[in-house]
C-alpha cells in the first residue's frame, strides 16, 4: 500500500482569498456526521486536516467487469453505487455492444450487496449524434450513469445522460428500488455532478461536463472574448423543473485538452450551512466557490485553488499538476475532499484553498472518480483515545489499464507500448515496464471497487 502523507504545497501570496476563519466547532455535545443533520454526541475543535489511518475495499466490482463510477450513502448508512454502463468490451478492447441498461448496487450496514436499482441506457444513438455537432472527429456519442446523491427522505437521484430524447437527464429511484425520469437536460449536454443544499434538501445542484454544441475549434477562436464557450449549473426543485443557476466560462475545460472533449466543471458539493456551492473543473485542476445569496441565486463566483503546471513529471507535458480533478465533498472539518482520477490521488484543501496536502496517492486508488462520507464510526472503529473515525468512501472506476497491461504481456512488453496507450488514451499517466511479470501485471490491473477510507483528527499542534 503506497500513501502519502504531508505532501503539502503552498500557494503564492497572489493566489489567496483574503477570508477570516477560526476554529472549526460543532457546539457542547454534538457533532457533524456528514449526511446527517441531527445530533451525534460528539464536542471537538477540528484541525486543518484530517490524518489517513487506514483503507480497504468494501467490496469490488473486478470479476463482474463492471465500472462503478457515482456512490452515495443514505441516512441508514447503505452504501448505493452506480455502474458506469459503457459498452461492454471483448478481447484487446473490441466494443461488443451497447449495454440497454445499468444497475444501481448498494450495500448494506451488515455488509449485504444487492442490485438496487435498473435504469435505461438508449441503444439508438442518431438522435444524440443530431444534438452534438460540436463533438470531436470520430467521437461517438455514449450513454452512461454519472453522479448519485441521496434526499433526505431515502430517495435516489441520478445523472443518466442516456441519450433518450425523453428521459436525458435526472433520474429518481424510490426506497423500493423503483426508477423513473425526474428531470430533463438537453442532449448536447452532460450532466455529471449531484449534490443537495442544506440538510439533503431541494433544490438539487447539477454540473454541466461537457456542452458539445460548438467544436473545441470554435471555442478556442472565442476565448476570452464575451462569446467565451461556457458550461454552467444547473439548480432543479422539487417539481423537476430545471433553471441554469450559474453559467460561466470558468467552467469551460482547456480546448487543448488531451481527452476527446474538453472536461470542465465535474464535482460538486454544498456546505453544510447551505451558502456556498464548491465544484472542480477537471481540465485546470481547478477549484471554484459560489456563494448562494439569501435569495437562492448564485453569487459571484471565485477561484480559491488553481493547479500550479507540473514541472516535474516529463509526461505530464506542461499539464496542471492536478489535472483530472473529479469528485468533490466536504467533511466533517469543512474542508475539501477531492479525487484525481488521472493520477490515482486523493487530496484535502481548506474552505478557502489555500493549500493543498495529498492524503493518499497510488494503491489502492485506480481511477478515482467520486466520493462521500458516510456515517462516523464512532463504536468499534475509533483511535485508541476514543475520538471517532469518519469513513470516506471513493469509487474506483478505471478499466484503463487492463488492455494495455494484456497487450504487452501479449506482445512482451517494449517501451513503444507506452507511447501506444498515451497516443490512445490521450492519458500519459502510467508507463508500461519494458518487462512485464507476473506480479507487475497483476499490480497494474485495474481495481473497479469501492475503497473506505478512515479519516480522524489530530491533536492541536501535530501540524
Amino acid at each position: 500500500m503506497r500513501i502519502a502523507l504531508g505532501s503539502l504545497v503552498a500557494l503564492p501570496a497572489a493566489c489567496l482569498l483574503t477570508i477570516s476563519f477560526g476554529e472549526v466547532a460543532y457546539g457542547q455535545n454534538s457533532k457533524y456526521c456528514p449526511g446527517v443533520d441531527e445530533d451525534c454526541g460528539f464536542s471537538e475543535t477540528l484541525v486543518p486536516a484530517a490524518v489517513v489511518t487506514l483503507t480497504d475495499f468494501v467490496f469490488d466490482f473486478f470479476s463482474t467487469n463492471d465500472n462503478p463510477v457515482g456512490v452515495a450513502v443514505n441516512r441508514r448508512g447503505d452504501i448505493s453505487v452506480g455502474i458506469l454502463g459503457l459498452p461492454a468490451f471483448g478481447p484487446f478492447g473490441v466494443p461488443t455492444g451497447l449495454r440497454p441498461s445499468t444497475p444501481i448496487k448498494t450495500v448494506t450496514p451488515e455488509g449485504q450487496v444487492r442490485d438496487f436499482a435498473s435504469l435505461p441506457l438508449a441503444t439508438d444513438l442518431q438522435p444524440c449524434r443530431n444534438a452534438r455537432p460540436g463533438r470531436d472527429a470520430g467521437q461517438e456519442p455514449t450513454p452512461f450513469m454519472t453522479g448519485l446523491a441521496y434526499h433526505r427522505n431515502g430517495d435516489l437521484y441520478v445523472g443518466l445522460p442516456n441519450c433518450d430524447p425523453a428521459t436525458h437527464g435526472i433520474w429518481r429511484v424510490k426506497r423500493d428500488g423503483t426508477a423513473e425520469p425526474f428531470a430533463q437536460v438537453p442532449l448536447s449536454q452532460l450532466p455529471k455532478g449531484l449534490a443537495f443544499s442544506k440538510n439533503d434538501r431541494f433544490p438539487l445542484f447539477v454540473t454541466d461536463l461537457h456542452d458539445f454544441t460548438r467544436s473545441r475549434a470554435e471555442c478556442a477562436a472565442v476565448m476570452g472574448t464575451a462569446n467565451a464557450c461556457t458550461l454552467r449549473i444547473w439548480r432543479i426543485d422539487s417539481n423537476g423543473t430545471v433553471t441554469v443557476w450559474m453559467e460561466s466560462s470558468l467552467f469551460y475545460g482547456d480546448v487543448d485538452s488531451p481527452l476527446l472533449h474538453p472536461h470542465g466543471v465535474n464535482g460538486i458539493a454544498v456546505d453544510k450551512a447551505g451558502r456556498a456551492v464548491y465544484v472542480t473543473v477537471t481540465d485546470f485542476g481547478r477549484v471554484i466557490r459560489i456563494p448562494i445569496k439569501r435569495d437562492g441565486t448564485a453569487g459571484e463566483p471565485e477561484v480559491i485553488f488553481e493547479s500550479p503546471i507540473d514541472v516535474e513529471n516529463p509526461l505530464n507535458a506542461g499539464k496542471p499538476r492536478y489535472w483530472g480533478m473529479d469528485g468533490i465533498t466536504i467533511g466533517p472539518n469543512g474542508h475539501l475532499y477531492i479525487v484525481i482520477v488521472r493520477t490515482d490521488e486523493l487530496v484535502a484543501l481548506p474552505p478557502n484553498g489555500s493549500s493543498i496536502e495529498v492524503l493518499v496517492q497510488g494503491h489502492p486508488l485506480d481511477g478515482p472518480t467520486q466520493l462521500t462520507f458516510g456515517k462516523s464510526t464512532a463504536e468499534g472503529n475509533a483511535h485508541e483515545d476514543g475520538k471517532p473515525l469518519f469513513p470516506l468512501y471513493i469509487t474506483n472506476g478505471t478499466g484503463r489499464r487492463v488492455f494495455f497491461v494484456n497487450f504487452a504481456r501479449f506482445l512482451g512488453g517494449g517501451n513503444l507500448l507506452a507511447g501506444i496507450s498515451q497516443l490512445i488514451t490521450g492519458v500519459p499517466s502510467f508507463n508500461i515496464p519494458p518487462q512485464i511479470t507476473e506480479a507487475e501485471a497483476i499490480d497494474l490491473q485495474p481495481r473497479p471497487s469501492v475503497v473506505r477510507v478512515l479519516l480522524g483528527t489530530e491533536d492541536d499542534g501535530q501540524r
